[in-house]
């Protein structure tokens, strides 16, 4: 009954990594793209192309996410690279750090 267990235990890990790594970016980047809209204008001139002007809280919002994918997409790479090296990266201190195995 252990193994059930410890099957599962290991099961759930994979699920919310994958949910973090694997579906939560490419829904942090949608978010980012609508965020982007947020508060912006669209205009139409007289030749009747649109033209939209982002507003700078949209701007920043935007920037954020998408600075927390590619944090996350830094620290994926450091983690594949350092497993190749013998090292594994910890997060002892709050902060990812590469220790030996």
């Amino acid at each position: 009954m252990r193994s059930i267990e410890l099957a599962l235990e290991g099961g759930w890990k994979v699920f919310y990594t994958a949910i973090i790594f694997g579906a939560g970016m490419p829904i942090i980047y949608a978010l980012a793209m609508r965020v982007l809209l947020v508060g912006s204008t669209t205009e139409v001139d007289a030749a009747g192309k649109s033209h939209t002007r982002l507003s700078p809280l949209g701007k920043i919002a935007a920037g954020l996410l998408l600075a927390v994918i590619a944090l996350a997409v830094i620290l994926g790479i450091t983690i594949i690279a350092a497993s190749g090296f013998g090292k594994v990266v910890t997060f002892d201190g709050g902060w990812p750090s590469i220790v030996d195995k």
